[in-house]
């Protein structure tokens, strides 16, 4: 359980601090390992910091990681690797102990701004500019696809890994891996700049620029078939592991749940 301190001023109990860490710059990416044993941290000035969860003992520190910012980092599901990506043209894999595995490539020039290692941990999937690409972990590429209509935004995959969306301004584009199954297209007129996929795979959220949120059922509908809104763009999006609680934060710092029946 989390140490409480009283706040007789708000009526509120605070939260004592296990650890505090002092990184030296903006932490610009941050992923818990599934096992709970270490948190991996991308900072501003290209670093990757991992550290024990439960002490806050630094694990390895890597001095260059990329050659700008780091944008992304996501860890296999298994927590033997991790990969990041960054302000440069390639992705990233590392052992879990920090040191360089291999470089994938972002096969459009520009940075590549998204990683996600899929559930199953047999595949991961980087964006860069309007190009997405689907990798073994071995560094086999298997997917590189032609342009979509603009940057990628978000990338999520479905929970069994036989799916990945990623979301642009027109819409979300979800690539199958299951035999015979073809590439999707939910169309959007608008800019929609976060994504995630419920855990039973049946609904897929999209926050938008314009402060909304949209749901679709992308088995049954090519449409919305809800959607809520907040203050402003919606920068965050994350389901409850359990239930169909959908939560969503904004840039005015808002935060709001919602039941999805």
């Amino acid at each position: 359980m989390p140490s409480v301190t009283g706040d007789s001023t708000h009526g509120t109990a605070e939260l004592r601090p296990r650890f505090r860490l002092v990184m030296g710059d903006y932490v610009s990416a941050l992923e818990v390992a599934r096992d709970g044993g270490v948190c991996i941290a991308g900072l501003g000035d290209g670093r990757v910091v991992g550290f024990e969860l439960t002490t806050g003992e630094e694990s390895f520190a890597i001095a260059a990681a990329h050659a700008g910012s780091v944008l992304g980092v996501s860890i296999s599901p298994d927590g033997r690797c991790f990969a990041t990506c960054g302000q440069d043209a390639v992705a990233k894999v590392w052992s879990a102990e920090g040191s360089l595995l291999r470089e994938l490539p972002g096969g459009g020039g520009a940075w590549v701004e998204h990683v996600a290692w899929a559930p199953a941990g047999g595949r991961i999937a980087t964006a860069s500019g309007k190009k997405l690409c689907v990798w073994m972990p071995e560094g086999e590429r298997l997917v590189e696809t032609e342009p979509l209509a603009s940057t990628v935004t978000a990338l999520a995959w479905r929970s069994d890994g036989s799916g990945l969306a990623a979301t642009c301004y027109g819409g979300v584009h979800i690539l199958p891996f299951v035999a015979g199954a073809k590439n999707r297209h939910l169309a959007w007129k608008g800019s929609l700049v976060s994504l995630a996929w419920s855990p039973d795979a049946n609904v897929i959220a999209c926050g938008s620029q314009d402060s909304s949120v949209l749901l679709w059922e992308p088995r049954k509908h090519g449409k919305p078939i809800g959607f809520a809104v907040l203050e402003d763009e919606v920068t965050g999006l994350c389901w409850h592991p359990e239930h169909h609680i959908l939560v969503g934060a904004d840039a005015s710092g808002t935060i709001c749940g919602w039941e999805v029946a």
